[in-house]
């Protein structure tokens, strides 16, 4: 693991301490804990610890400290494995038997990531003595409901006699916001995981947490049953985008291309990481304009379907949106003629780079807007791409952008604005197909990156 610096050092403040004994937890503070090069070294009422710049300060107010549980695997461990037990608040795992030692070392050698629990030998103790489930990454809450649920599982860490909180000890520490003996379900969120010199913070355990569940999901990304047509079900184009928010690995999708007698169709199939936790398949065909959604956001789900109908003036769309199973107002929605269902960003990308003459397309894009948590349309003027233009500011210059399409060949478009706003909301990347490569939108919520190339990327 290479030198250990001597200006690693993390104070603990103020915390209260909750030490497994025979009779129970015992409660000690609050305390100072001051932890050196993953070590605890100093334990004091009051200590007068001075940090230099890069180390660190816990605040511990109103906050308790215990032991990192352990845990039994079921499998051998590997890398993403023991990430995500570290991650989420296991400071020790038993291998089953049967793993050698050079597993173990290529996965720790593989990591990115240095808040790794102990491997532990078959013989100690463990609080976590049921593995979970095998076929699923091993995290804290996981080991929880195998070991049955929160007051089981720390009656069996309030018992572990050997787990003294004691200077010369290896920091292995949950940090609670609440006191654990009253609020047991305050383990699964700790507000701190402190693992050698390593310090995980809520926000950045959830999301990274999230970022896993998704990958654990990723060679199954949701999608249609295939299209019902001789000789057109595997798709012309196949290619997996990577969602970046504000530099966060968000989730991914997968746009599937297929080409049809009466022109083409595009779907989507989509999972993003809390806090949206969605789940999204959308469609769109061109010309008719039809289309259908559905969407799996926290605790709602929308159904919507785009279809035609015959009025007045030609051929149009009415839109059926169904939340949790209810139609909305009653009844579908009349679109107006050469109206585009568009359910996705790929979709209404697809859609602007189909035409790049620089004149906007005729009708309107329809999109379903669920900010409110309350379904209903939105309609836009369906735009065209432009070439980019020596005035326009791109967040890179062309060549870079290029670069990180991974496609010299390339070309880079601009997604005009809706309104007198000179300044474009997004940059677009287009190969030989006219079909998004990558692109940077600026929404509301942070700048959006899609980034994908060929049929298995990112």
């Amino acid at each position: 693991m290479g030198m250990v610096s001597d200006e690693d050092r993390l104070l603990i403040e103020q915390v209260r301490v909750l030490e497994p004994a025979p009779e129970g937890f015992v409660e000690r503070g609050p305390l100072d804990l001051v932890v050196d090069a993953g070590v605890l070294s100093i334990i004091s009422n009051d200590s007068e610890v001075t940090l230099k710049p890069g180390q660190m300060k816990l605040r511990g107010r109103d906050r308790w400290l215990v032991p990192a549980p352990r845990a039994r695997l079921a499998r051998p461990p590997s890398s993403a494995d023991l990430v995500l037990a570290g991650l989420s608040g296991l400071g020790g795992v038993i291998v089953p038997p049967g793993t050698t030692a050079a597993d173990v070392v290529h996965a720790r050698a593989a990591l990115d990531a240095m808040a790794l629990p102990v491997l532990l030998d078959e013989g100690v103790l463990v609080e976590g003595r049921n593995p979970p489930p095998a076929e699923l990454g091993p995290t804290l809450r996981r080991v929880v409901e195998a070991n049955g649920g929160c007051e089981a599982f720390l009656q069996s860490l309030a018992h572990s006699s050997d787990r003294r909180i004691t200077p010369g000890i290896r920091a292995s520490f949950l940090i609670l916001s609440k006191d654990p003996r009253l609020h047991p379900e305050t383990l699964l969120s700790p507000h701190a995981v402190v693992l050698g010199s390593d310090v995980i913070l809520l926000p950045e355990r959830e999301t990274r947490l999230e970022e896993a569940r998704v990958d654990e999901k990723r060679a199954s990304l949701p999608s249609f049953e295939p299209i019902a047509t001789p000789g057109q079900v595997e798709p012309s184009l196949a290619r997996r985008y990577q969602l970046t928010v504000d530099g966060l690995v968000r989730g991914e999708a997968l746009l599937e291309i297929r080409s049809l007698d009466e022109g083409m169709t595009a779907r989507v199939s989509a999972l993003t990481a809390a806090p949206l936790d969605e789940t999204v398949l959308a469609e769109s065909h061109w010309p008719s304009g039809t289309g259908r959604l559905h969407l799996s956001s926290q605790d709602k789900r929308v159904d919507a379907v785009a279809s035609t109908v015959s009025g007045q003036d030609g051929p149009g769309l009415q839109l059926a949106i169904e939340l949790d199973g209810d139609l909305v107002g009653g009844k579908s929605i009349p679109l107006q003629v050469d109206d585009h269902f568009l359910p996705h960003t790929l979709l209404m990308l697809l859609d602007a780079a189909r035409s790049t003459s620089g004149v906007q397309t005729t009708g309107r894009a329809i999109e379903i807007e669920l900010m409110n948590g309350f379904p209903g349309v939105y309609a836009a003027g369906r735009r065209t791409l432009r070439p980019l233009r020596s005035t326009d500011k791109p967040p890179l210059a062309p060549e870079q952008l290029l670069r990180l399409a991974g496609a010299p060949e390339a070309t880079v478009w601009v997604l005009p604005s809706a309104g007198e706003d000179p300044d474009p909301p997004g940059f677009v990347i287009l190969d030989e197909q006219r079909v998004p490569l990558f692109f940077i939108l600026k929404t509301p919520w942070g700048t959006v990156e899609w980034a994908g190339s060929g049929p298995n990327a990112p």
